[in-house]
């Protein structure tokens, strides 16, 4: 096959399937990765500070790009977002708490489905996608 004829078809294919999201929901989590953590000995007022630049992430089992995603979702999902925001709590006298931080999400969950030129859509598959929008704070003993 010559190289003409081959990019002819590959562009071809290109131009008569294209993918798009569908069934759009979103829901809102904390991350599992420890952005910060602190321990504090009481008695005294524990506060702990978080400025962090975090990535979005997201992942398809399909094809589909990066680029049609994040224009549908209204986000690059291959950016990362700074995440800002303070947490206090009183440490009683004789207790030790440590505070852990954590990126907060927005969460978008889709279906992937293909148009063809001729034919009809199918579902070919499902994604997320992940946004960092805050910052989760818990404390232990």
């Amino acid at each position: 096959m010559s190289p003409f004829l081959f990019s002819c078809q590959f562009m071809l294919a290109n131009l008569l399937i294209y993918s798009y999201l569908k069934n759009i929901t979103t829901s809102e989590a904390c991350g599992i990765e420890i952005i910060r953590q602190s321990t504090f000995k009481g008695p005294s007022t524990a506060t702990m500070s978080v400025k962090q630049g975090v990535s979005a992430t997201w992942s398809s089992n399909t094809n589909i790009s990066a680029e049609t995603v994040s224009a549908t979702l209204g986000f690059n999902v291959t950016k990362s977002y700074e995440v800002t925001d303070t947490y206090q709590i009183r440490v009683p006298a004789g207790k030790t708490y440590t505070i852990i931080a954590r990126p907060y999400y927005k969460v978008y969950n889709f279906d992937v489905w293909y148009d063809p030129l001729i034919g009809w859509d199918s579902k070919v598959g499902y994604g997320y996608a992940a946004k960092p929008v805050g910052v989760c704070f818990y404390y232990y003993e």
